[in-house]
């Protein structure tokens, strides 16, 4: 049977002191990250080494050569790919058992290149120079140096192996730092394309709002002088007129006095002296009182106003207003009326109006009333202190 040429120790772990089970470890020699597998009896080397090497382990000929999934670049990808079929770029995603032994054999060619140079600098050349001093290759009196020597040379090829899986460790960082910065510089060069294009976006917005506003400013002028000379006419024709009309109704009160003359007054006799004898009291003129029109109040209210961009309209606002019913009440709507809602001079009104003219409240209910217009812009407040009348509310 075939067996590794790796030999794993088997550590057993006891339990109320008997024994329960067997654990087999291994330590990467880069990163220092452990793992193990454990069994209820021991295993046999290769199928050990075969375990480790399903998980992405890479089983150096002793344990200064191990190195581990992540160091080898097993990722969670590979991972799956183990359970299902993974693709990426339309190629298959390896194993981690695939990876590792991908990477013990790329480990193994760069032993062999080893193997073999040092082979073509000391082996051959001492072949081809045949024995030292004459000497025979079958004289054992040799052994003590040849062993010394071999051990010698098995130091020097195991720290030809070391440097260079350092060398290829190195490479491996210096790749992955170098897809990195290529990395960044794709991300700040669309970034830099991106800005360029907004600043050129930009440029041609303004030059095409500076000439805007030169072509509105001569029709504005023009609409202003228009607007002057018409208003001038207007008044003057206005003046004219109504010296025509003062004219004339002088003149039909001339006429009228010439031809009518006046009447003297009636004699009323005795008057003098009723109007002495009558009481005090009846002398005294009660001073005309004329109806006062009802100012606005100024009440505690739950008033909000919020608008929302319109989504039919990109350049119009949808405002809803919404009041508690007891505020409502008071200045006398109803269900039936219909209200027109403006922003005048920094306040809201609302007021009551025509059917054809208003609009219906949105929602009334038992605590609130929403009202909901298009014709007041972008609004956005509360208060919490209103003036209403009767039909009429300023917030």
């Amino acid at each position: 049977m075939t067996r590794t040429s790796r030999l794993f120790k088997a550590e057993v772990r006891r339990m109320h002191g008997a024994p329960s089970r067997v654990r087999f470890s291994l330590q990467c020699h880069e990163c220092s990250t452990d793992d193990f597998i454990e069994g209820p009896r021991v295993l046999p080397d290769d199928v050990v080494s075969k375990k480790f090497a399903q998980r992405g382990w890479v089983i150096g000929r002793n344990r200064s050569f191990d190195l581990c999934p992540l160091c080898v670049g097993v990722s969670q990808e590979n991972k799956l790919a183990t359970v299902f079929k993974v693709t990426k770029d339309s190629e298959p995603v390896p194993t981690p058992a695939e990876m590792a032994a991908k990477a013990s054999d790329d480990k193994r060619q760069a032993v062999d290149k080893t193997h073999a140079a040092l082979d073509r600098l000391l082996g051959k050349a001492r072949e081809a120079a045949g024995p030292p001093n004459g000497c025979s290759l079958t004289d054992r009196s040799n052994d003590p140096l040849l062993a010394m020597m071999a051990h010698d040379m098995g130091e020097i090829r195991a720290l030809l192996e070391m440097i260079a899986s350092q060398n290829n460790t190195r490479d491996k960082e210096l790749n992955k730092q170098t897809a990195l910065w290529e990395d960044h510089v794709k991300f700040y060069r669309s970034f830099l394309e991106q800005l360029i294009a907004k600043q050129e976006r930009w440029s041609l917005l303004q030059e095409q709002v500076i000439g805007a506003i030169a072509n509105i400013v001569p029709t504005l002028v023009r609409t202003s002088e228009g607007m002057t000379s018409g208003v001038t006419a207007g008044v003057e024709k206005a003046m004219n007129n109504l010296a025509v009309i003062v004219a004339q109704e002088a003149m039909a009160r001339r006429k009228a006095t010439e031809e009518v003359a006046p009447e003297p007054p009636p004699v009323v006799p005795q008057a003098t002296e009723d109007i002495a004898t009558l009481p005090a009291s009846t002398q005294t003129v009660e001073p005309v009182t004329t109806p006062e029109t009802p100012a606005h109040i100024r009440r505690k209210a739950l008033f909000s106003v919020t608008s929302y961009a319109d989504p039919r309209k990109p350049d119009k606002f949808l405002t809803m207003v919404s009041m508690d019913r007891a505020t409502w009440e008071a200045a006398g709507f109803t269900p039936e009326d219909c209200y027109l809602v403006q922003h005048i001079k920094g306040r809201l009104v609302i007021a009551r109006a025509p059917a054809d003219q208003g609009v219906k409240p949105k929602k009334i209910g038992k605590q609130t009333v929403v009202l909901q217009t298009r014709n007041v812009g972008d609004l956005n407040y509360k208060r919490t202190y209103i003036q209403s009348g009767p039909g009429q509310i300023l917030a």
